[in-house]
């Protein structure tokens, strides 16, 4: 059986039937009830306004509704490439939503969804939740595009905090929320402009596949945020949730912080999950998969992340590029991890204290640079070390138990093995700074 061959489901192609052309998004609402259809979106541009409309808001509310858009029949295709929708966030606002609810859910099963764009307008802010839910199984969305605004306060990302640990109250918009065993995400784009998840599983729904999809943020400079004199930040004192290197809990100059949460995450365990072919660029993590239930990652790349690869027990990462650019390519957790990762030359100005922190038991690495230039600015390889709290490069990093971990590093980073590493296989190119630990066996390449 080939590596992987567990993990996903195909497609299953819906049979040809007369497309049903709509031409508003009220048509399409009153489509989205049936069952076994094929109906194609005219292509143009539409309005959520149009359709949310003061009296419908209204009637919503009095029905204890919140969603703008649910797609609950079953077997149905939706053709929309060339249409795209104006989503107004000051209708959120407007609506009221509950916490953590969405404004397009899909609960409906075995429907697929085609090219539609939504562009997110406006300043409203949501209370937690994502443009688009999917709720019901075995659905599959192809060739989504997204821009998601509407967070506040927006421009710091999480420094001031999120959940229970605030400075800053935050209201968060994330882009796709999956919740539904079989869901395909394919070719999707997300382009975050808000604080949040661009694309992140929860309810433990397994066999998800994500292929050909990426999601970018946007960043900004800790020096620029340090420079403001009006604003959260300021009226705060610049304080932030966590304390950071130096013992203050303010924030530091020299970093690069993305302004949104993470690019692809997993809370809670999902079976048979698999990313291919995806990329995550200028979000905070770009792959947080961290679960005890096997993933796979494939060919892959976190591109100008505050952290690229974030993973633990069981995760096969294999044939993945990360930068390292404004913080580390790899943190690694938990037990029997298979992680090749090509570590690709970029740097920048902004301090990053490591390369890779790795903790837990069992793993199997590969750090490789197949023919790229080598490093100019020094990072090492922290074997017995745990990420930093909460991620965040700002702050101290601890340490944490390393056993019966095998390193093969072929870049010219050095590599430092603290006192809580034991039985180590370290074939590597960089050298070894410091060696604390025990049973160590060290072979240069």
């Amino acid at each position: 059986m080939l590596l992987g061959s567990c993990f996903g489901k195909e497609s299953v192609d819906t049979p040809e039937l007369q497309a049903i052309e709509v031409k508003s998004l009220n048509e399409l609402m009153r489509l989205a009830e049936g069952h076994d259809q094929v109906i194609r979106l005219v292509p143009g541009k539409y309005y959520l306004s149009d359709l949310a409309t003061k009296k419908w808001i209204k009637s919503q509310q009095n029905s204890g509704e919140s969603r703008f858009m649910e797609f609950s029949g079953d077997g149905n295709r939706y053709l929309m490439e060339g249409a795209s929708i104006e989503w107004d966030t000051n209708l959120r606002r407007r609506m009221n939503a509950p916490v953590h609810s969405g404004e397009i859910v899909v609960t409906g099963a075995r429907n697929i969804f085609e090219g539609l764009e939504i562009r997110c307008v406006g300043d409203g802010a949501s209370r937690g939740g994502a443009l688009l839910e999917v709720l019901g199984e075995d659905n599959e969305l192809k060739g989504l595009r997204l821009e998601i605004k509407g967070s506040k306060p927006y421009g710091y990302g999480d420094l001031f905090g999120k959940g229970a640990r605030i400075v800053i109250r935050h209201f968060k918009h994330s882009g796709i929320r999956v919740a539904a065993d079989g869901t395909r995400l394919k070719g999707c784009k997300v382009v975050m402009r808000a604080f949040g998840h661009a694309i992140f599983l929860q309810e433990d729904a397994s066999d998800v596949l994500i292929e050909d999809c990426h999601v970018r943020g946007e960043v900004r400079k800790s020096e620029e945020i340090l420079a403001e004199r009006k604003g959260a930040a300021y009226e705060n004192k610049f304080r932030t949730v966590l304390k950071m290197r130096g013992g203050k809990n303010r924030v530091l100059p020299g970093y690069m912080k993305s302004l949104c949460e993470d690019g692809f995450r997993t809370y809670g365990q999902h079976k048979g999950l698999v990313i291919r072919n995806c990329t995550a660029t200028n979000v905070r993590g770009g792959f947080e998969i961290r679960m005890d239930e096997p993933v796979l990652i494939e060919n892959s790349a976190a591109i100008g992340c505050e952290r690229g690869f974030w993973v633990s027990s069981g995760a096969i990462v294999r044939k993945c590029r990360a930068d390292a650019r404004y913080g580390p390519a790899l943190f690694i957790e938990g037990e029997g991890a298979k992680v090749e990762l090509h570590v690709l030359p970029d740097f920048s100005d902004r301090k990053v204290h490591g390369l890779a922190m790795i903790g837990g038991h069992g793993h199997e690495i590969q750090l490789k640079t197949s023919g790229f230039k080598p490093r100019r600015v020094e990072s090492p390889i922290w074997i017995g070390y745990s990420a930093p709290s909460a991620g965040e490069g700002m702050a101290q990093f601890g340490e944490e138990q390393a056993k019966k971990v095998k390193l093969r590093n072929e870049t010219n980073m050095p590599v430092i093995i603290g006192k809580r590493a034991s039985d180590l296989t370290l074939l590597t190119s960089g050298k070894v700074k410091k060696n604390s630990g025990k049973r160590v066996k060290i072979t240069k390449i």
